[in-house]
């Protein structure tokens, strides 16, 4: 058997992604913050993905990888770590 013990505030003083979310009032907010890091959320693809259907599309795998694809590009994606302004990261 294997275990892991994690210090909670160690994880978070090194997770770009949950100090840009921490004190978020709603998904929303939450959402938005992580798009100003770069990350394209689960929610930004919903929402897109209804779009496509609102359009008559058919959601298929290719589709979803392509407005995945499409939604990094117009955040400008890059890894969560280089974007959090973390140096190594970007080398990774």
């Amino acid at each position: 058997m294997l275990g892991f013990v994690l210090d909670a505030l160690r994880v978070f003083e090194r997770s770009p992604t949950a100090r840009a979310v921490a004190w978020s009032t709603s998904i929303d907010e939450a959402s938005r913050r992580l798009n100003e890091i770069g990350v394209f959320t689960e929610l930004d693809l919903e929402r897109a993905l209804a779009a496509e259907r609102a359009r008559g599309a058919d959601v298929t795998p290719e589709l979803v990888e392509a407005v995945r694809a499409e939604g990094r590009r117009l955040l400008g994606w890059r890894p969560c770590g280089a974007a959090a302004g973390m140096p190594d990261a970007a080398a990774r």
